[in-house]
């Protein structure tokens, strides 16, 4: 197996947990009232966990091909996830005190958190090794 495949499969592992962690913090988000925070229907919000859900699956497609766009994709997903977490549940008190029902509630944040943050490093490990002349491209 070659640098680049495991690459890729690092990817596809922190992906399919980031999945995992973003399914069931998405159902807590909507069993707490999240999309009314935001103005959002529960429909139109339904409707965007759709399009998430999509966009997550073509970017784990992507990046078990070894596809660059699926590198980076996965890079901005994670950071985009990180950041949107921490900034509206840090503001809720997911930091500290009682938040939403205790500690599986803030399990969910902190794991969609984490799988963020390993997504990211894994992402960008493997689009910077994909970036870099094979070995045998360079005559060594």
């Amino acid at each position: 197996m070659n640098q680049s495949t495991r690459w890729s499969d690092r990817v596809v592992v922190a992906a399919v947990l980031l999945a995992g962690f973003g399914a069931a913090h998405l159902i807590d988000d909507f069993l707490y009232g999240v999309p009314v925070d935001f103005g959002l229907s529960n429909e139109f919000s339904q409707v965007l966990a759709v399009l998430y859900f999509v966009i997550t699956s073509v970017l784990l497609v992507l990046a078990a091909r070894g596809s660059k766009a699926g590198h980076i994709g996965n890079l901005v997903l994670g950071l985009f996830l990180l950041l949107a977490d921490m900034l509206k549940h840090g503001s809720e008190g997911l930091f500290s005190g009682a938040w939403r029902s205790g500690l599986f509630s803030r399990g969910l944040a902190f794991g969609l958190m984490l799988a963020s943050i390993g997504l990211v490093v894994v992402s960008y490990g493997a689009w910077q090794h994909a970036r870099r002349p094979s070995q045998s491209k360079s005559g060594r």
